[in-house]
């Protein structure tokens, strides 16, 4: 079933006009960046650019959402510099847009689907992969941060990304099945 998925998943790439969305959505994640970042330290901010993955992901599947979240996050960092540059965050946003793609594409998003897809998301990504490519860029102890930053961070901010991503998802639901996505 799930490679069925992916397979139409990059058909979805041959039509015009899904690579005009998928470019459309590839620019508000660049605004979303430059204009909508709560930037605690120059190595510590956050951002909503999750949401705009979220949405490709679960529109076009998780092999259009690994390619978009791998590109929009270079091309984010490269637009606007921030900290420094390691490939491995890049990584963790395309395992973002793979994991809302395997979770949310050609499902209806219901509640109980997009509150799964965002844990998944923010256990995996944000709190694993995340403290993982931390601690090879910057060195630390993985298990110190993990459990001292990493986890309460990720306590704090995920109803929130869950009340956000389900909000954004309600709203474009309406688009999707008008589109026929």
């Amino acid at each position: 079933m799930h490679f069925k998925r992916i397979r139409d998943s990059v058909l979805e790439f041959k039509s015009v006009r899904n690579l005009s969305l998928i470019s459309l959505f590839m620019s508000i994640w660049v605004v979303l960046d430059l204009f909508f970042v709560l930037e605690i330290s120059p190595e510590c901010y956050i951002s909503f650019g999750f949401l705009v993955c979220a949405l490709v992901g679960g529109m076009f599947g998780a092999f259009v959402g690994g390619i978009f979240g791998f590109f929009g996050d270079l091309l984010c960092y490269f637009v606007r510099q921030r900290g420094s540059f390691f490939v491995g965050y890049a990584v963790t946003t395309m395992v973002d847009g793979i994991i809302y793609g395997l979770i949310l594409y050609k499902n209806r998003y219901y509640a109980g689907r997009v509150i799964f897809a965002q844990i998944v998301r923010d256990i995996f990504c944000n709190v694993f992969l995340n403290t993982l490519f931390i601690v090879m860029h910057v060195g630390g102890d993985f298990l110190k941060i993990l459990l001292c930053v990493r986890v309460p961070k990720n306590i704090i901010k995920m109803p929130i990304n869950i009340l956000f991503l389900y909000i954004l998802t309600k709203i474009f639901s309406k688009f999707i099945e008008k589109q026929g996505l």
